[in-house]
């Protein structure tokens, strides 16, 4: 009586996917018979947190859209105050892109590249916004003849009443930079 078997173990790229091919075949005098042949896709995650450049703050109301490397959408969603985490990706490199800023935000019009393979089966990308900020100019004009008036003080607030700028008034325009949006 003969005996005999043997296993045959792999891995087969079928675009971007990585499948581990196990066989088990035995033989028992003339006959030969294969037991199981399993496939298994391998695969990993993405963890996508939105988060303010300064504060490190987590913000809500970005779009965002995740493309494979064809340019198919895989997921599509809006940020919370929480991570937005995408489960079961095949291997293979794909895109992140915002779409939309959350208000008050400037948009990061620069695409990331993510890869997920055997060595990177999880990744955690943190994206980072900066406040918009704004440039006010402000005059005190003699309303009858239109020229500017020196001399006067003046005080800017913020909407919660925090003193931003106190200036004395010249012949010249005030600029203030870099409020917050």
């Amino acid at each position: 009586m003969k005996f005999w078997r043997s296993i045959f173990a792999g891995k087969t790229t079928d675009a971007g996917i990585i499948v581990t091919i196990s066989a088990l075949q035995f033989c028992i005098g003339k006959r030969s018979r294969t037991i199981k042949i399993a496939n298994t896709l391998e695969s990993g995650y993405i963890k996508v947190a939105k988060v303010d450049k300064e504060t490190g703050k987590m913000l809500s109301g970005a779009e965002f859209v995740l493309k494979d490397s064809n340019g198919k959408v895989v997921d599509k969603w809006t940020s919370t105050t929480s991570s937005h985490l995408i489960k079961k990706l095949a291997y293979g490199t794909y895109t992140l892109e915002e779409t939309k800023a959350p208000v008050g935000y400037k948009k990061i019009n620069k695409s990331i590249k993510i890869t997920i393979d055997e060595n990177n089966k999880s990744k955690v990308v943190k994206v980072k916004n900066t406040a918009k900020t704004t440039v006010v100019t402000i005059s005190k004009i003699d309303a009858s003849t239109g020229n500017l008036l020196a001399g006067a003080e003046l005080v800017v607030r913020d909407k919660d009443g925090k003193e931003i700028a106190r200036f004395t008034t010249t012949e010249n325009a005030y600029v203030l930079t870099d409020l917050a949006y």
